[in-house]
C-alpha cells in the first residue's frame, strides 16, 4: 500500500475532525499516518485507535539537539529558516521541522497532507511537494508570508471566499470539504428537549452571552456539551449559580468523538453557534469566514441552529437550517429561537438535508480518488 503522513503538528488533534475523518476514510486505501504534538490543554485526549506519530517533548528533542551537536545543529536549521520572514526562529520551531525532517524528508512516504501553513512551510524547506489542507487562516502568519506555493499540488478547503483570500488568483487543484462528519440517518425517533451548546464553553465563543439570554428566559434550559476551562468553571459557579440550581443550567464536558457527539445532540432542539465579534482576535476573517464544525454536527443531529450571519454560516440559510442573527443580545437570542420552535419540524428536516449535502464521505471522495489516479505505483 502507499502511504500517506499527514503533518497536523499540533496539539488539539482530536478536535480536529476534517483530519481524522481523511485519516479514517484513506485508510481503507493507503497506509496513513498522522503526526501531531502530544495533548496538552484541558479539552484534549489523546487520539486512539489510528497511527498518531506524537512529536516528542521539548527536553527530549532539547536531549536530541545536544546529541548531535547542538550548535552545529542549530546553525544549519537557523541557515535554512533566514527564508522565514521574521526576526528569529524560536528553538521549538527548529527542533518541530528537525523531527518531521526524519519522517518524510528521506523517500518513505509517497503523499504528504501539510495542514496550514507552517507544514507548508517545512515541506517547502525539505523540497517536498504536497496535498495542502487549510484549516486555520492566522492573521500576520510569518509562514504564510513565507510560502511560494510551487510545492502544492491540491489544496482542500472550506470555501470559495477563503480560497480567494488566500491564493489571490493562483488557481490550483482544489477540493472544498467542510468540516462535517459523515452522515448516517437514523430511524430512531427520540424525544426532543431543550436547547444545546456544543463544543469549547469560552467567552470567545459567545457563551456567556448564551447564559444572559437563559437569564432573561426563565422557560428554556440549557446543556452545554464541551470543554470548560478551570477559570470559565469557576465563574459559572460564582455568577450562575442560580441556573445550575433551578436545573436551567446543565453541564456535560465529557469527551466524545463525532459519531458520539451526533448521537447525543439528537435529543435536543435548538443548538447554538456564535462567535464574540467585541473580542479583537475573534474579529478577524478566519472566524468570520469560518464554517463551523459544531454547525455541520447540528445539521447531522436535525437540530436546528441559531447562528450570526456570517460568510462561514451561509449553509443554515442556503437550507434554511435555522435563523441566522445580526447581534447577541438577549432578546435577539430569544425570537431566534421562537421562529424555529414555531416550524421545528420544518427546520430539523432541511438540517438532515444539508448533513447530506456536506457529508465528509461524500465530499472527500474525489480528493481520495485524484490520490488513487495520481499516486505512481
Amino acid at each position: 500500500m502507499k502511504t500517506v503522513t499527514i503533518l497536523f503538528s499540533d496539539i488539539h488533534l482530536s478536535y480536529s475532525p476534517t483530519v481524522i475523518g481523511l485519516y479514517d476514510l484513506l485508510s481503507e486505501l493507503f497506509e496513513v499516518r498522522i503526526v501531531a504534538k502530544s495533548p496538552r490543554s484541558f479539552d484534549n485526549k489523546p487520539v486512539t485507535g489510528r497511527n498518531v506519530v506524537y512529536l516528542p517533548d521539548r527536553r527530549s528533542l532539547i536531549r536530541k539537539i545536544v546529541n548531535r551537536s547542538r550548535f552545529a545543529f542549530l546553525a544549519v536549521r537557523k541557515k535554512e529558516f533566514r527564508k522565514l520572514k521574521r526576526k528569529g526562529t524560536h528553538y521549538s520551531v527548529l527542533e518541530e521541522y528537525d523531527f518531521i525532517c526524519d519522517l518524510v524528508s528521506h523517500g518513505d512516504t509517497d503523499i504528504v497532507i501539510a495542514v496550514d501553513f507552517k507544514n507548508l512551510f517545512f515541506a517547502q524547506l525539505m523540497g517536498r511537494n504536497v496535498e495542502f489542507l487549510s484549516l486555520e487562516i492566522k492573521a500576520d502568519d510569518p509562514f504564510y508570508e513565507s510560502c511560494d506555493f510551487e510545492n502544492i499540488n491540491s489544496v482542500i478547503i472550506q470555501t470559495v471566499e477563503r480560497y480567494k483570500h488566500l491564493f489571490n488568483g493562483a488557481k490550483f487543484k482544489t477540493f472544498y470539504i467542510q468540516n462535517a462528519p459523515n452522515f448516517r440517518p437514523s430511524s430512531i425517533e427520540l424525544e426532543r428537549r431543550g436547547l444545546v451548546y456544543c463544543g469549547t464553553a469560552w467567552d470567545a465563543f459567545g457563551f456567556y452571552h448564551i447564559l444572559e439570554f437563559l437569564r432573561c428566559s426563565s422557560s428554556d434550559t440549557l446543556t452545554v456539551k464541551g470543554a470548560i476551562l478551570d477559570e470559565d468553571r469557576r465563574r459559572i459557579d460564582s455568577e450562575y449559580v442560580d441556573l445550575i440550581a433551578a436545573g436551567r443550567l446543565m453541564i456535560e464536558d465529557d469527551y466524545l468523538d463525532d459519531t458520539e457527539v451526533v448521537e447525543y445532540l439528537r435529543k435536543f432542539r435548538v443548538g447554538f453557534c456564535f462567535y464574540n465579534f467585541e473580542i479583537d482576535r475573534i474579529n478577524t476573517f478566519n472566524y468570520l469566514s469560518a464554517p463551523s464544525g459544531k454547525m455541520f454536527k447540528y445539521f447531522a443531529a436535525g437540530v436546528p441552529v441559531v447562528a450570526q450571519d456570517t460568510i462561514g454560516m451561509k449553509p443554515i440559510k442556503e437550507f434554511d437550517c435555522g435563523v441566522l442573527i445580526n447581534d447577541l443580545r438577549p432578546e435577539t437570542i430569544k425570537a431566534a429561537v421562537e421562529m424555529i420552535e414555531k416550524d421545528f419540524d420544518r427546520y430539523s428536516q432541511n438540517c438532515l438535508e444539508a448533513a447530506e449535502h456536506y457529508s465528509l464521505d461524500k465530499a472527500a471522495k474525489p480528493f481520495i480518488e485524484y490520490l488513487q489516479r495520481s499516486t505512481p505505483e
